[in-house]
C-alpha cells in the first residue's frame, strides 16, 4: 500500500513556499559536473548540450546515504518557448554557472541542516523543460531541438549509481516546482535503481500542482499541460496505472498520480501557493490591468473578494453515503461509494443533472488491486472537494441551461461502469464487485434529498461514465415518476468494437473480461443480451438501440482514448511510432492519417446502431478530444468548438428543452478550424 504522507503547510506567504533551499549567503558552492557520456545515450539538454549535476561527497555516518535534489524551473508548451529557454541555463549546459549553491536540504552543516549535513548531496540541473518526462527520438530539423528529459534523468541516475548509490542505505529523491513534480513522478523508478535493502524515500517540494480553474472558469493549466505532454512525447514516462485510467495531460496533475505512487512520499507546499495562483487561478492573460499583482506579490493585500476566489472557487465538498455499506453497495476495497451535490436555486430548484465519473476499467484481479489503492477502487483516496465546471458550473456565463439545477457529480469506484454485482468476496484480494449496487444506493439517496420531487432530470457521464449513462438510462427512468421528464447523453462512452492495427479483436476481449470479472451480465440489457453474449452487450452499438429513453450522444469521431486504447492498444506498436500521433493528431503522418480516417468510418457506422428514433440526437465533432463536457474550453466559451455553428452546451441545451432536435456529424478531419 502506497506509503503518503501529506503534509500542506498553510503557509500565509505569498512566495511558493518555503522552499528546501536557503539564501546564498549562508551555504556551500559545489563544481559542476558535465555528464559528457550521456549523449551517447541522447540523454541532452534542449540545445543537445550534456546534462549536469552537482555533487558533494557524504562522510562519516553519511557516507553510504544519499540525497538527490531535483532544480525546478516551470516547463517549456511550445517551439518558440522551448527555443527560449534553450539559451539559457534551462535549456543549455553551455549556460549553467561553474558552480552551483548547496544551502538548507544540501548544506553540509549540523547547524544548518542537521539531519541530511554529511550525506552524499546532489543537485542535477534542470534543462528539458518538461519536469525530465520527455522522449523524442526525432529532432526537429528546423529548431535543433532536443526533447530528451526521462534520458536524463535515466543517464544521471546511473552515473550517480557507479560513483557509489547502488550501496546506499538510504537514499531520497527529492525537488522543488518542477523539480518537485519530477520526484513524484520519477519517485517508484528511482526505487527501483536501488537495492531491496535501501531505505527509499521521496520529498516533493511546491509541487501539488492540482488541475483548478481559472477565475474565469477555464482550464488553462489543463490545456497547458496538454502541450507539454503533446510536444515532450511524455506519455510513455508518466505513471502507467494513471496513464490506464485518464488521458496522459492529467497525469502530470499531483492529485492524479500520486495515488499510485508505491514508495513513501512527502509533500510540503503552500496552500497558498503564490505560484499557481499566479498561473493556475490568474494567469497573466487574464488580468492585462494587473489588478491582482497586489494580491498575488502580499497575500495580506487581497482584497475580500480575492480571498473569496482564492479560498473557495467552485469547490463542491464530498459526500460519503456511509449507509449505502449495508447494501453491499461499496467500492472495490469496501469503502462506501460517494458523490458531490451542489443544490440548485431559483428556477432550477426541482431539475437535476447527474454527471457520472469516468476513469476505464479493471479486467483482471491484478489491475483491480491497483485501483483499489487509489480514488478510481477506494472512496479514502478521494478528494474532500472538486471542481465544478463545464455542465456542472454554477455561472450562467459558463454553463447557460443547468446553472442553477441541481447538480451532482458520482464518483466512480467500481472499475465496472457501474454493472458489477458479485456477492462473493475474494478473501486473499479483499476485492467487491459491486457497481450496479453503487449506482441504485446513490440514485435512491438522491430521490431521498429532493430528486423525487424533479421536473425534470438528466443522466449523463463521461467516458466509463458516458457508458454506464446509456447502459442505466433505462434504470434511471424507472426511479421516477411518470411526470418526470428524463433525458440521458453521454459524453466519450460510445465506444467501437475494433480490431487494432494488427488485426486483432483486442477491445471485444477487453470488455468480455470486464463483464465476466465484475458479474455484469444481468445488469446489462436484457434484450441485448438474450441475442448476443454479454461482453457484447457492453458496446453501446448494440446496447443503444434497445435503450427506451431519450438518448444524447457526444462524441469525437476521432476520439483521443479509443484511438489510443483500442485501435493503437499496448503491445501493438513496440517501436513507439504512434506515440506522438496517439497523443496530438497535428503530428500523424500520412499513412497514420489514413488509418485514422478509416477508424473515423468505423465510428459512423457504429453509430448507426443509435437507430433512426426520434428520440436519438448526436453531436460528433472531428476534434482529438475525450471528454468535453466536463471542461469548460469544450463545453462552453467564446473559443468552444462549434458544430453548425452550435457549441456543445447550445446542443444539448436544445436538445434537452425540446427546442430542435440535433443530429449532426462533423466533416473529416482537418476541415474543423474550431477544434483548438
Amino acid at each position: 500500500m502506497t506509503t503518503f504522507v501529506l503534509a500542506l503547510l498553510a503557509f500565509l506567504a505569498v512566495f511558493c513556499t518555503t522552499h528546501v533551499l536557503s539564501n546564498k549567503h549562508d551555504s556551500l558552492y559545489v563544481n559542476i559536473t558535465i555528464l559528457q557520456s550521456a549523449t551517447a545515450q541522447g540523454a541532452v539538454c534542449l540545445d543537445g548540450s550534456p546534462p549536469a549535476y552537482h555533487l558533494d561527497r557524504g562522510y562519516g555516518t553519511g557516507l553510504r546515504s544519499w540525497i538527490i535534489y531535483l532544480d525546478g524551473g516551470s516547463w517549456c508548451e511550445s517551439i518558440p518557448d522551448c527555443l527560449d529557454r534553450s539559451t539559457t541555463s534551462l535549456g543549455s549546459s553551455n549556460h549553467m554557472k561553474q558552480r552551483g549553491f548547496f544551502a538548507g536540504i544540501l548544506h553540509n552543516t549540523s547547524k544548518q541542516n542537521p539531519e541530511f549535513h554529511n550525506w552524499n548531496r546532489v543537485r542535477v540541473k534542470y534543462c528539458d523543460g518538461s519536469s525530465f518526462t520527455g522522449d523524442v527520438e526525432q529532432v526537429h530539423s528546423e529548431n535543433k531541438l532536443y526533447f530528451r528529459g526521462a534520458r536524463i534523468f535515466k543517464a544521471i541516475m546511473e552515473d550517480l549509481w557507479r560513483k557509489g548509490m547502488k550501496s546506499a542505505e538510504n537514499a531520497i529523491l527529492s525537488g522543488t516546482s518542477a523539480g518537485g513534480l519530477a520526484t513524484i513522478l520519477n519517485c517508484d523508478k528511482f526505487k527501483c535503481l536501488l537495492s531491496e535493502s535501501a531505505k527509499v524515500k521521496c520529498v516533493a517540494d511546491a509541487a501539488f500542482f492540482i488541475n483548478s480553474k481559472t477565475i474565469y472558469g477555464t482550464s488553462y493549466i489543463q490545456e497547458m499541460y496538454r502541450k507539454i505532454v503533446n510536444l515532450h512525447g511524455s506519455a510513455k514516462n508518466l505513471p502507467s496505472a494513471c496513464t490506464y485510467v485518464m488521458e496522459p495531460s492529467l497525469c502530470l496533475f499531483s492529485q492524479n498520480v500520486i495515488p499510485y505512487i508505491q514508495t513513501p512520499l512527502f509533500i510540503i507546499n503552500s496552500i497558498y501557493d503564490s505560484w499557481q495562483i499566479n498561473n493556475t487561478l490568474v494567469p497573466l492573460y487574464l488580468d492585462p490591468q494587473h489588478a491582482w499583482t497586489d494580491c498575488i506579490n502580499n497575500i495580506s493585500r487581497c482584497t475580500s473578494s480575492e480571498r473569496i476566489i482564492i479560498q473557495e472557487s467552485s469547490l463542491v465538498n464530498l459526500t460519503i453515503l456511509q449507509t449505502a455499506v449495508a447494501k453491499g453497495a461499496v467500492c472495490l476495497d469496501g469503502s462506501p461509494p460517494a458523490y458531490h451535490l451542489d443544490r440548485g436555486s431559483g428556477t432550477g430548484v426541482n431539475n437535476w443533472v447527474i454527471s457520472v465519473e469516468g476513469g476505464g476499467w479493471c479486467q483482471n484481479v491484478a489491475q483491480c488491486l491497483l485501483r483499489k489503492n487509489s480514488k478510481y477502487g477506494s472512496s479514502a483516496k478521494m478528494e474532500n472537494q472538486v471542481y465544478f465546471s463545464g455542465m456542472l458550473s454554477n455561472e450562467q456565463k459558463f454553463n447557460p441551461e443547468f446553472y442553477n439545477w441541481n447538480r451532482v457529480f458520482v464518483r466512480y469506484c467500481d472499475g465496472g461502469s457501474f454493472t458489477g454485482d458479485v456477492e462473493a468476496v475474494d478473501p486473499g484480494t479483499g476485492l467487491h464487485y459491486r457497481g450496479a449496487r453503487i449506482f441504485k444506493a446513490i440514485m435512491e439517496e438522491l430521490l431521498a434529498q429532493g430528486m423525487n420531487k424533479s421536473e425534470n432530470a438528466i443522466l449523463s457521464g463521461c467516458s466509463a461514465g458516458g457508458l454506464a449513462t446509456i447502459l442505466h438510462c433505462d434504470n434511471f427512468r424507472i426511479l421516477l415518476t411518470n411526470s418526470v421528464k428524463v433525458k440521458c447523453f453521454s459524453d466519450a462512452g460510445y465506444f467501437v468494437n475494433i480490431e487494432d492495427i494488427s488485426g486483432k479483436p483486442f477491445i471485444q476481449q477487453f470488455f468480455n473480461d470486464v463483464v465476466t470479472l465484475h458479474g455484469s451480465a444481468k445488469n446489462l440489457p436484457p434484450s441485448c443480451t438474450s441475442k448476443l453474449e454479454p461482453g457484447l452487450c457492453f458496446f453501446p452499438q448494440n446496447a443503444a438501440q434497445q435503450i427506451q429513453k431519450p438518448l444524447f450522444i457526444i462524441n469525437s469521431a476521432y476520439d483521443g482514448w479509443q484511438v489510443r486504447n483500442i485501435l493503437v492498444p499496448r503491445g501493438t506498436d513496440p517501436k513507439g511510432a504512434w506515440n506522438s500521433c496517439g497523443a496530438n493528431i497535428k503530428t500523424c503522418t500520412p499513412d497514420q492519417l489514413k488509418v485514422l480516417q478509416g477508424f473515423r468510418l468505423n465510428f459512423l457506422k457504429a453509430l448507426e446502431g443509435l437507430g433512426p428514433s426520434s428520440t436519438r440526437g448526436y453531436y460528433i465533432n472531428s476534434c482529438f478530444a475525450h471528454c468535453q463536457t466536463q471542461k469548460q474550453a469544450s463545453w462552453f466559451g467564446p473559443n468552444s468548438p462549434r458544430l453548425f455553428n452550435k457549441t456543445i452546451a447550445e446542443a444539448v441545451g436544445d436538445w434537452v428543452l425540446e427546442r430542435n432536435q440535433f443530429r449532426q456529424i462533423d466533416c473529416p478531419y482537418p476541415c474543423d478550424k474550431t477544434c483548438g
